[in-house]
């Protein structure tokens, strides 16, 4: 048997989305993503976090937002304790952090 196998979930990706960047909202760097309730853990050599999946501009992202950082306490603040009441428009700016731009939480 080979290394290569069936395509398992049809794009030969992962489970994931593309990721959320801060060029998906264009010149103007201000918009509202869509909270679509699913979330992941993810852990990356950055720190733990949770991967969202939300929509923007009418595609599917995956965005990951870290326990230790402020979007997560915005979100936490707004949506509470309940994985499942993580749903729904939030309004976004893109804005930057040590030279790098990110999708910050407004």
């Amino acid at each position: 048997m080979g290394l290569l196998r069936k395509v398992e979930n049809g794009n030969g990706s992962t489970d994931y989305n593309p990721w959320l960047t801060p060029e998906v909202f264009g010149k103007s760097g201000k918009g509202t993503v869509n909270l679509l309730g699913t979330m992941r853990a993810g852990n990356s050599q950055f720190g733990e976090s949770i991967i969202l999946d939300v929509k923007a501009n009418g595609s599917m992202f995956s965005w990951t937002v870290k326990y230790a950082s402020g979007n997560h306490s915005r979100l936490h603040k707004r949506f509470g304790n309940s994985e499942k009441k993580w749903k729904g428009p939030v309004k976004v700016e893109v804005k930057e952090y040590m030279g790098k731009e990110y999708v910050a939480v407004v």
